[in-house]
């Protein structure tokens, strides 16, 4: 099915139009780039000590 998402550099990409086989990662609380990553990111599970790309 056809499904378009925005990606960090702030582009579009249709996953319908992709060609072979696509791994999508998503990670529901990254924050937003140029900004600072929120105090509370701790709180959410798995990422205390993990570094922001990972």
């Amino acid at each position: 099915p056809s499904l378009t998402l925005v990606t960090t550099s702030d582009t579009q990409v249709d996953l319908a139009e992709l060609d072979g086989l696509t791994t999508l990662f998503a990670c529901p609380h990254t924050g937003t780039p140029g900004e600072k990553i929120p105090q509370l990111r701790h709180l959410i599970r798995g990422t205390r000590g993990c570094t922001p790309q990972a």
